[in-house]
């Protein structure tokens, strides 16, 4: 009786352990899978009338007082903060889309998402619209960038980033 019992309760344990990866998703990369996905149906250009519509932050003020008392879920967009001085809107009614400015409110950099479901590339791009680098945002909390060379750049877990090396460069505050 023991023995089935124990049989029973290790059957179990290993379906639920199956079970709540399955729930997680059931994909993780590391750095080298990460890398390929990343550069995987990437867009090189950016809309140039987009950018220009966006060289300055319409909302600066309210958005640097956002910013300031930790409010990042506004009504119609989603703020984030970084340790360096860049934050980063995105609107609602344009989810694909993320648009990165200095703490003067210029805008320094756009990106665009491959898709709305994790896993999904994110391409950066210049002023100029050209590709500057990639992501793969495997979850909201955990993300692989990459400059155009394949050059880890940053790993962000949750609010931290990491450096190819493995050493916390930066922080920051997001809408969870």
């Amino acid at each position: 009786m023991k023995k089935i019992l124990s049989l029973i309760i290790c059957f179990l344990a290993i379906e639920l352990t199956c079970y709540a990866e399955l729930l997680q998703g059931g994909v993780s990369f590391d750095v080298n899978s990460a890398r390929t996905e990343a550069f995987n149906n990437i867009d090189s250009t950016f809309s140039p009338d987009l950018i220009f519509t966006h060289l300055i932050d319409k909302n600066y003020q309210s958005n640097k007082r956002a910013l300031l008392t930790g409010n990042v879920q506004l009504k119609d967009r989603t703020l984030c903060r970084f340790s360096n001085g860049i934050y980063g809107i995105r609107y609602n009614d344009d989810p694909y889309r993320a648009y990165y400015y200095d703490k003067d409110g210029r805008l320094s950099y756009v990106d665009k998402k491959s898709r709305l479901e994790f896993p999904h590339n994110v391409s950066t791009y210049n002023l100029q619209g050209k590709l500057i680098g990639t992501a793969l945002y495997v979850t909201k909390y955990e993300q692989y960038i990459f400059d155009l060379n394949k050059n880890l750049t940053t790993h962000w877990i949750g609010n931290n980033g990491y450096d190819a090396t493995g050493i916390k460069r930066w922080t920051r505050v997001y809408a969870e």
